[in-house]
């Protein structure tokens, strides 16, 4: 049987890079790779399977002839995101929930695998990912009212060109020059800033997004989980503050509902902090404490690329393919 041709748009992105290196290593590992990118990251020097490559500039017809597509930039990236040609049964990945995006099914494969057989799925980012998976988790030990969760997004969510403005922004400000804002919008080192409050990040619909896209996945209420997105003045690494309201002191059952393995590593011995956990691959749960007021408080850390959206977004790839 011949191998599927596979594409992805935004290769040079983070979190394409690393769904590149991750379909080079798995099951589609000799199956044609085409890259592609959006005006002005176009012709971005990488490789595919060893050999040096060119990142090709999207067009509409681009993923023509790809049996199975994934589309890695931001949503509001460049219109017309939705409307992508493809051949009749080819798939397409979404990574990353966005407006247009609605009637297309939000599949995480530890929570709803089943809902991968579409033509075209969104692959949630790495903060609707992040908190699903720990209120999944933590659903199936105690009934759960509501969630409160504040997410704290390091530059790396906004991309390479964030994460070098943070540094340069770290430099000036210690040599007492102005910091660089072009990228960002704010200050962002030694800073923290409400993503409502950050055009450059999605302001306030990316918000509403992740909160949406929690919401479906775990098949709640829109409102039963608030959700307040920041960007901290880290590189890489999310970190969640999850508030939980359940119908009885459920502390002791949430300190057990989250299993050492390939999901979650638990304690803080091993990282605790952004710093100490970044490029690892389980979402550490550090901490869980009760409020004294009969809820709970749990702190968690997940990469946002290694163990994250990237490898979602692959293994929805293999189920879509058979691999």
């Amino acid at each position: 049987m011949a191998e599927p041709v596979l594409g992805i748009l935004g290769a040079s992105t983070l979190i394409g890079r690393e769904i590149r290196d991750r379909l080079e290593s798995g099951p589609f590992a000799i199956a044609p790779l085409r890259l592609f990118d959006l005006p002005g990251a176009g012709g971005a020097v990488t490789e595919v399977h060893g050999e040096p490559i060119v990142t090709a500039l999207f067009e509409p017809s681009s993923f023509e002839d790809l049996d199975l597509g994934i589309v890695a930039v931001r949503p509001a990236a460049v219109p017309g995101l939705t409307r992508i040609r493809t051949k009749k049964a080819a798939r397409l990945i979404y990574v990353g929930e966005g407006a247009g995006f609605e009637e297309l099914p939000i599949v995480s494969m530890r929570i709803n695998p089943q809902d991968a057989s579409g033509a075209r799925v969104v692959a949630p980012g790495p903060s609707a990912l992040l908190v699903s998976t720990v209120l999944h988790a933590a659903a199936a030990a105690a009934p759960i009212r509501r969630a409160e969760a504040m997410v704290f997004e390091p530059a790396s969510a906004l991309g390479r060109e964030a994460m070098d403005e943070l540094f340069q922004q770290a430099v000036n400000l210690l040599s007492f020059t102005s910091v660089p804002q072009k990228v960002l919008g704010r200050q962002l080192a030694f800073n923290l800033v409400p993503g409502t409050l950050a055009p450059e990040a999605g302001g306030p619909g990316r918000e509403a997004e992740t909160s949406r896209a929690i919401a479906t996945l775990l098949g709640w209420e829109p409102n039963r989980c608030a959700v307040r997105l920041l960007l901290a003045a880290t590189f890489h690494c999310h970190a969640l503050l999850l508030h939980l309201d359940c119908e009885s002191d459920a502390t002791g059952r949430l300190a057990s509902a989250f299993p050492e393995g390939e999901i979650f590593a638990t304690g803080a011995e091993a990282g605790a902090t952004p710093v100490e956990w970044a490029g690892e691959i389980p979402i550490r749960i550090a901490e869980v404490r009760s409020d004294g007021r009969g809820g709970s408080w749990i702190w968690a850390l997940a990469d946002d690329l290694k163990g994250g959206a990237a490898e979602n977004a692959v293994r929805i790839a293999e189920a879509m393919l058979g691999r």
